[in-house]
């Protein structure tokens, strides 16, 4: 029993290392953008097509520190979508379940649950 549950610590504490290092990769790559990886993501974001309505409650989440475009595309989203809803992460970029995953997390579970929001988010 006791190594049953050894194996399973360690494999836990695996993916908690394998999930740092992919965080850690991400936001490097974020900090490094090429320009022109850059214009080329801004001009695909906008270009989203989804549909114009949802049986689903939908929230629709965009990072203070995001790009222009994104967050123009956000609060397009929110108009186009009939019930959608919109908030702004204060302090984050385009990978905030990365950069703010207590935030993140605490947020999903809100959503899920019918819960309020985070206060730290912003509504539009």
């Amino acid at each position: 029993m006791r190594l049953e549950r050894y194996m399973r610590d360690m494999e836990e504490a695996e993916k908690w290392r394998r999930l740092k290092e992919y965080r850690d990769l991400v936001l490097e790559g974020i900090r490094e953008g090429r320009p022109e990886f850059i214009r080329h993501y801004d001009h695909e974001l906008t270009c989203i097509e989804l549909p114009h309505e949802t049986h689903a409650p939908l929230l629709i989440t965009v990072g203070e520190r995001e790009t222009i475009p994104a967050k123009r595309s956000a609060h397009k989203l929110c108009r186009m979508i009939a019930g959608a809803r919109g908030a702004l992460v204060p302090g984050v970029g385009h990978a905030w379940s990365l950069e703010a995953p207590y935030l993140f997390t605490e947020t999903v579970r809100a959503w899920i649950t019918d819960a309020p929001l985070p206060a730290k988010l912003i509504m539009f």
